[in-house]
């Protein structure tokens, strides 16, 4: 295997396609509830030629359902379409708090699967200036890395802070945890460099990841 450092561009192709490749499995969930109710309802159009009565509470229940589905998939494609575009901009403004919580909510399906619990604590706006994509294709591997480490029953706590000339992520898989792992990958260490951001161990076993505001 060389020891080459992963080409930025291969790292970011990649990330793309691990976020989208999650968002359509959520998309599919909620495509299969709305593909549920309208067998359902089919069902029910099938029982009313044959003249059995319907009650309207019954098919008040499968339009809030298949409602649901419908309100479920749009927030999906909403999210879809903030990622996609975080890649127009080589430099943007943001909120880094704001940001943190964008991703653990792309990320909450990876960490279900993986048995983690994933929060993000409450806190003030982080305003700053960043490379938005690199951004969170950082957080998006801090988030992999955490949530392997907490393992099955675990917590991941996602907390930002402002701090002097930028901003701070600390993601935090609990007491035990050694983020060396992620730290000395390769790809991890190329996002950073390529973001001008710094990471290093955290309190308790946390990552944490520096920030700097392109502003300052």
């Amino acid at each position: 295997m060389s020891d080459k450092a992963p080409d930025l561009w291969g790292v970011q192709v990649k990330f793309y396609g691990e976020v989208m490749a999650s968002i359509s499995h959520e998309i599919n969930n909620a495509l299969a509830i709305m593909r549920e109710g309208s067998g359902l309802l089919g069902d029910y159009v099938a029982a009313a030629e044959r003249g059995i009565a319907l009650g309207p509470r019954r098919l008040g229940r499968l339009a809030d359902r298949m409602s649901g589905g419908v309100n479920r998939a749009s927030g999906i494609v909403t999210r879809m379409n903030r990622f996609a575009h975080s890649s127009d901009q080589a430099e943007a403004g943001l909120d880094l708090a704001e940001t943190a919580g964008f991703m653990a909510g792309l990320y909450q399906r990876l960490a279900e699967r993986a048995g983690a619990e994933l929060t993000v604590e409450p806190g003030p706006a982080v305003p700053m200036t960043t490379r938005p994509f690199l951004l969170e294709c950082a957080i998006w591997r801090a988030l992999a890395w955490a949530c392997q480490a907490a393992g099955q029953g675990g917590k991941v706590v996602v907390a930002a802070r402002a701090v002097e000339g930028g901003g701070e992520l600390i993601v935090n898989p609990g007491p035990g945890a050694d983020p060396a792992g992620c730290l000395e990958a390769k790809e991890t260490a190329r996002v950073l460099s390529a973001l001008g951001a710094e990471a290093g161990p955290g309190p308790g076993g946390a990552l944490r990841i520096s920030v700097k505001n392109l502003e300052v």
